[in-house]
């Protein structure tokens, strides 16, 4: 389902909590992932996104098909409120809220405690679990030719 949002929305402000407050984040066991690839690869992976927002100009981009299909709620805001919610220079248009998940180290492989993107500071990570980078059924990469 997915509905234009104020930017005085509940939903809009958890996501600028979230983005904004480290200790929030640690507490509630959350992250966010900045990025419509980013969030491709973290509904790939089978992480339980909670929620994805973009900006009203970015609304036929086709991360928002994919999230809805994957039953993510998905809202639009004005782009004016989404540059208010990012906390890096150049938003890209999607930012999804993403409930922690747990993994073993052994899933992690050459990635085992390394963030990938711009982690930690901003509570953005990108997906470094190897279901992240397998290509979807049916598809295959340059190296497996």
């Amino acid at each position: 389902m997915t509905a234009e949002l104020a930017g005085r929305n509940q939903r809009v402000q958890r996501m600028r909590r979230l983005v904004r407050d480290r200790d929030l984040r640690r507490a509630e066991h959350r992250y966010v992932v900045e990025g419509p690839m980013l969030v491709h690869q973290a509904i790939r992976a089978g992480l339980r996104v909670e929620q994805l927002l973009v900006p009203v100009s970015a609304a036929g981009h086709e991360i928002v098909e994919i999230a809805e299909a994957a039953g993510v709620p998905c809202g639009f805001v004005d782009d004016r409120v989404f540059d208010g919610i990012s906390s890096t220079r150049a938003a890209r248009p999607a930012r999804a809220g993403v409930a922690d998940h747990e993994v073993g180290i052994g899933a992690w492989g050459r990635s085992a405690g390394r963030r990938v993107g711009t982690g930690g500071r901003a509570g953005q990570s990108g997906c470094a679990l190897p279901a992240c980078n397998e290509p979807p059924a049916g598809e295959s990469t340059p190296d497996a030719a």
